[in-house]
C-alpha cells in the first residue's frame, strides 16, 4: 500500500500541561496544531502567517458594509421584507466576526 501524501489525523498523549502549551505556541503562531508541531518536527520554528492582516482587514470591511446593507433595509419603506434581509445581513455579519475572532484575540493580546 503506497504512503498517503496528505496529512492523517493521529492522536498523541500529553499532560493538560504539555497540551496547553502546544496550543498556545500553535495559536502564536497563527497555525493548526498539527501544522504547528509538523514545523517543530522538522526544526522549523513556526512563523505567524503572513497574510492575516489581509485577511482581518478584507473580513472587518465585508462586515462594515454589511453592516451599513442593514442599516439601509432597516430604513426602507417595506417593513416586513427589510426586516427578512436585516436578520439575514446580521446572522452573516455575526459569521464573519467569528471568522475573524481568533486573529483579532491575537491581535489584541500582542498590543
Amino acid at each position: 500500500m503506497p504512503a498517503p501524501t496528505g496529512r492523517m489525523r493521529w492522536e498523541i498523549t500529553a499532560t493538560p500541561a504539555e497540551r496547553a502549551a502546544i496550543t498556545q505556541a500553535a495559536y502564536h503562531a497563527g497555525l493548526p496544531i498539527g501544522a504547528a508541531m509538523a514545523q517543530l518536527a522538522e526544526g522549523v520554528r513556526p512563523n505567524q502567517r503572513a497574510d492575516w492582516r489581509i485577511g482581518i482587514d478584507a473580513l472587518m470591511r465585508c462586515a462594515g458594509l454589511l453592516e451599513e446593507i442593514a442599516d439601509a433595509v432597516a430604513a426602507a419603506e417595506d417593513e416586513s421584507a427589510g426586516a427578512d434581509l436585516a436578520a439575514s445581513l446580521d446572522r452573516i455579519g455575526m459569521e464573519i466576526a467569528l471568522i475573524a475572532r481568533p486573529w483579532l484575540r491575537r491581535e489584541k493580546n500582542a498590543s
